[in-house]
Formats: C-alpha cells, structure tokens, sequence
C-alpha cells in the first residue's frame, strides 16, 4: 500500500514482552493510520515497540510504500480486556473502533501488518515472517495412539479375567 503515515493518530495494540539487550521487556504493536489518494485510509501495524524506550521510534515522513500482509479485524469478546480510548491502548483489534477514536473514520475492515528486516535498537520492530497456522499434528498422533495402546490394556485386562472365571 501506498500512502502517508499520520503519526498524530498512532494508537498501541496488544501486550507483549520481548527479549531486548536490555533483558524482558514489556511493549505493544504501534498501529498507524496509512493515508491514501482517493482511498479510505487503513489500519498498518508498523510493529513491536517497547513501553520504555531509550530511542526516538522511527517516522519516516512523505510518501511511503508498506509491504506487509492483510490481517482480518477482530470482535471483542467477554474475556477480552477493556480497551483504553483516551491512552489510545487498544487489546481488540478493530479496526472501525481504533479508527473512530484515533480520528480517522471508516478506514478499511482490515489491518495491514507491515513486514521487513528488524533493526537492532530501531522501533518499531516489523513481522519478520507470514503468520503460521497451528501445528498439533503430533500431539494429536500421541493422544489417539495413547489412547488405542490403553483400550488394548484394558481390553486384555478384561480378557484376562473373563478366562479365569470360566475355567
């Protein structure tokens, strides 16, 4: 996508503690809204940012081309916690609602995660990959095979004892 970044309007999503050379640290997604000619803005997760940080987080400024991947919106749920408006601190990613309150209406139903190289000590920090769908292949081999080896168990238990009641 192309476009300009409005840094006034950025908002943070998610909580996440990362390994930096600091040691574990506590930071959020920096969501920005993207500008378009003639386009409805949209939603781009620019990356990991720390809460405390040592270092200005980079803006670059113009116009700019972001390569990343689309990222559907979420609803929020009951267990889903509360988000904070006025921090602009949001765990829900909406992006109607982050747009409404950051002051960018109707963006795109959609988020662009932006993606690139990381940058030691430059923020924020992008995907470096496409997201993976889960893997449970093998948990799932040893539960069904586990539970087959114990049925044979019980059956030969049971076998066992109905052959001595009838001799």
């Amino acid at each position: 996508m192309t476009g300009r970044f409005r840094y006034d309007q950025a908002a943070q999503f998610g909580a996440e503690v990362r390994d930096t050379r600091t040691g574990p640290t506590m930071g959020a997604y920096q969501i920005v809204p993207l500008e378009r000619n003639g386009a409805p803005p949209i939603l781009v997760d620019r990356g990991w940012i720390p809460q405390n940080r040592e270092t200005r987080l980079d803006q670059p400024a113009g116009m700019l081309t972001v390569t990343g991947y689309v990222r559907p919106g979420d609803v929020q749920h009951w267990f889903s916690p509360t988000d904070d408006d006025a921090a602009r601190q949001f765990f829900t990613l909406d992006p109607q609602t982050i747009g409404a309150v950051v002051g960018s209406p109707k963006p795109e139903p959609y988020t662009l995660v932006a993606m690139g190289p990381e940058v030691t000590g430059a923020y924020p920090a992008p995907a470096q990959h496409l997201p993976r769908p889960p893997n449970n292949h093998l948990s799932y081999v040893i539960t069904w095979y586990g539970l087959a080896v114990a049925l044979l168990i019980i059956f030969g238990a049971w076998m066992r004892k109905a052959l001595r009641h009838d001799t």
